[in-house]
């Protein structure tokens, strides 16, 4: 019946259109009756004189107007199907939209300019920008496309200018503020480092990254040293034990046997202070889940220094890297939509 996809079904007691009207834009979508209806329209004007006159109705506006922006983003973040934010769940996109500002541009406002320092990611909510070059337009891009997303992990410098073509709203997310997102989700931020600079990966991003992890135990295998991702494992089981001390105490002793014991079937390089308090706190029953931490931060700084090194020098690593959905050119931080761009112009 209609030549064009429904995004959305409005029924009694709904409103729309109020982004175009409180930020000037055109309207993105068309309405259309199915059947007969009666609606109530405001004037964008009246209301917006309306707003100036009452400040308890205006402060509830402002706020309305950032959570639908938000909102509106978060939709569209997964219509368009960013590539580094793939696998977030509702939960991510929500702690994300409250990371983020809103923020308003007039037409032919400079967002930042080429050689300024990135510390922004931007996504286009409404409008379009234009992207230049030492003067020469590159691309352009509008709504549901994103660039800057490089400086949430790396400092760089801007290589390009972008300018608006026209009004436009921007989620702007700054560096501090994602990583605050980044840390509270360790596999998030992993698979984030992993697909703009993986050369950039700590051990913290390699373990929290389930093909990073499988490369890398393959090189531990590959240099006989693989009894250090299993202790790794184990404690990592261990910590998660409910707070059950018999259970504790039980596979305390089977972690020591294994790995911290000269005995053990695969021992790992512990200091000794730190195995004779291990042995000391299983001997008095004193286990906790923080038992095996010490010895934990050993091997990890081990792990994360020389042998880390190591991996990034090694062809598992570059294995590693062209198993991903990484960008061509990433350090030039901007989108895979900005690249296919230059790449059409070029």
């Amino acid at each position: 019946m209609f030549p064009f996809q429904e995004a959305h079904a409005y029924k009694p007691g709904d409103y729309f259109g109020e982004f175009a009207m409180c930020t000037n834009l055109p309207h993105t979508n068309s309405a259309v009756a199915k059947e007969k209806s009666v609606l109530f329209s405001l004037n964008g004007s009246d209301f917006l004189q309306f707003l100036k006159q009452v400040k308890e109705v205006r402060s509830f506006w402002k706020a309305y107007f950032h959570k639908t922006v938000k909102n509106s983003m978060i939709s569209q973040l997964k219509r368009f199907n960013v590539p580094f934010l793939a696998d977030f769940t509702e939960d991510h996109y929500s702690m994300a939209a409250e990371l983020t500002s809103v923020s308003q541009f007039l037409p032919d406002s400079v967002i930042f300019r080429e050689g300024d320092k990135g510390d922004c990611f931007y996504m286009i909510a409404k409008g379009e920008v234009q992207v230049s070059v030492k003067g020469q337009t590159v691309a352009k891009m509008g709504a549901g496309e994103y660039f800057g997303e490089i400086a949430l992990v790396k400092d760089v410098s801007r290589t390009a200018t972008v300018t608006t073509l026209g009004a436009c709203v921007l989620l702007c997310c700054h560096k501090v503020q994602f990583q605050q997102l980044l840390d509270k989700f360790p596999s998030m931020g992993a698979d984030f480092q992993a697909l703009l600079a993986p050369e950039d990966m700590t051990i913290k991003h390699v373990l929290n990254h389930s093909t990073a992890l499988s490369f890398f135990s393959k090189m531990l295998e590959k240099e006989f040293s693989a009894e250090n991702m299993k202790f790794v494992r184990a404690v990592s089981s261990y910590r998660k034990i409910a707070n059950d001390n018999e259970i504790q105490i039980e596979k305390a002793e089977e972690i020591y046997d294994v790995f911290i014991s000269r005995a053990g079937s695969f021992p790992v390089n512990v200091l000794h202070t730190q195995k004779l308090d291990i042995e000391d706190k299983i001997d008095s029953n004193t286990v906790d889940m923080t038992l095996f931490d010490d010895c934990l931060d050993h091997i990890l700084h081990m792990l994360g220094t020389d042998t880390l090194t190591r991996f990034k020098h090694d062809r598992l690593f570059r294995q590693f890297t062209d198993s991903l959905r990484r960008y061509k050119n990433a350090e030039a931080g901007y989108s895979p939509h900005y690249r296919r761009k230059i790449a059409h112009l070029n």
